[in-house]
């Protein structure tokens, strides 16, 4: 077994070794190979008209600074689950700054709102 894995770049023994990506690349190709043949995704609903979805990415491009800083600052407490409560005053004051009333502490969960 050891022969058949040094055949293929695979070092066997206590250092480890990089994974093969085979796998993942076979996959790859193969997606690009059907990708023209495939049925496009459709939906019913084809969406909100071209000036109603700019003006929701220019407001997601204005509050991505913003949106980065907390992703960042909750990730930083690394609270546990239902125990967040600097992460949930994180986010209601990003909530307050931008106008909108958020009530913590509903339904009996001291985190949820």
């Amino acid at each position: 077994m050891t022969e058949g894995a040094a055949a293929h770049g695979i070092r066997v023994g206590a250092a480890p070794t990089r994974p093969s990506s085979l796998f993942l690349d076979a996959a790859a190709a193969e997606a690009e190979r059907r990708a023209p043949a495939a049925t496009p995704i459709t939906s019913m609903h084809d969406g909100a008209p071209a000036d109603m979805r700019a003006a929701i990415a220019a407001a997601v491009d204005r509050s991505a600074p913003v949106l980065g800083e907390l992703a960042a600052r909750i990730f930083d407490l690394a609270e546990p689950g239902f125990a967040e409560t600097s992460s949930v005053a994180a986010i209601g004051d990003v909530l307050a700054r931008a106008g909108i009333a958020a009530t913590i502490g509903v339904h009996g969960l001291p985190t949820a709102w």
